[in-house]
């Protein structure tokens, strides 16, 4: 990603630090912020092109996702059963599953 901006939302600090030193591996690494769910505010957040949700506490999940504007590209890297992951990607249709 050519001079992005990223935004790793996660509680699991190893989660972070891996996404993290992949990114830094590359040539043209984009900014990355990493937040908790109990900093994130969506009205707050830094400028960002992508959001990658990975394991959140239980009950944050929705309540992120609901913060987030329906046009925000989101990268969501943590189980969803499929009912639940096609609710999510009618309301995010830029929603990517890992």
């Amino acid at each position: 990603m050519r001079h992005a901006s990223v935004v790793i939302l996660t509680d699991e600090t190893e989660f972070a630090r891996l996404l993290t030193a992949c990114w830094q591996a590359e040539r043209q690494a984009p900014a990355v912020t990493v937040l908790t769910s109990d900093l994130w505010q969506e009205q707050d957040a830094p400028a960002r092109d992508l959001v990658v949700l990975g394991p959140v506490r239980d009950g944050q999940l929705t309540n992120v996702l609901r913060s987030l504007d329906p046009s925000t590209a989101v990268i969501l890297c943590v189980p969803a059963d499929s009912k639940e992951f096609g609710q999510l990607r009618v309301r995010y249709p830029r929603l990517v599953h890992v």
